[in-house]
């Protein structure tokens, strides 16, 4: 055994992990005399596509779900306004919600919607930032050297 793998191996003793190595876990896919593509072509014998994902596909969103959440993340969207109109006081509340909408709606084409607002009101923030610095006013929000 070499030195690395007794320092390996006094730390994972120390910190109460196992080593475990490849006689540990058994071979490898390859050493056990089964090839994977056998595997596969077992699994399609036994009517599993061995391409697929085991996990089902997402069920599609009924048009009453879609709207549901769009009125949803509309509200949410809404509330960024509000913030950050409050956040940063000295520009003008217009530009606050042009900014927003305009960073909302190129994100429409998203995949995944949940963060959608989340996503929105950061980059919002850092555009409103810019801003604030032009027009020479400063926020409450926090020092962005801080984050």
């Amino acid at each position: 055994m070499s030195d690395s793998n007794a320092t390996d191996d006094t730390y994972l003793a120390q910190t109460g992990f196992a080593s475990t190595s490849r006689d540990d876990r058994g071979p490898a896919p390859e050493e056990d005399g089964i090839a994977i593509e056998e595997r596969r072509a077992g699994a399609v014998d036994e009517g599993v596509d061995a391409q697929e994902s085991p996990v089902p596909p997402a069920t599609e969103e009924t048009p009453e779900e879609a709207a549901e959440r769009a009125r949803l993340e509309e509200a949410d969207v809404e509330k960024v306004v509000e913030r950050l109109t409050e956040k940063f006081s000295d520009v003008p509340a217009e530009v606050v919600e042009e900014t927003v909408t305009e960073i909302h709606e190129s994100m429409e084409d998203a995949a995944v919607r949940d963060f959608v607002p989340r996503i929105v009101e950061h980059d919002a923030r850092d555009r409103l930032r810019e801003v604030e610095e032009e027009i020479g006013g400063s926020s409450t929000d926090e020092d962005p050297s801080t984050r």
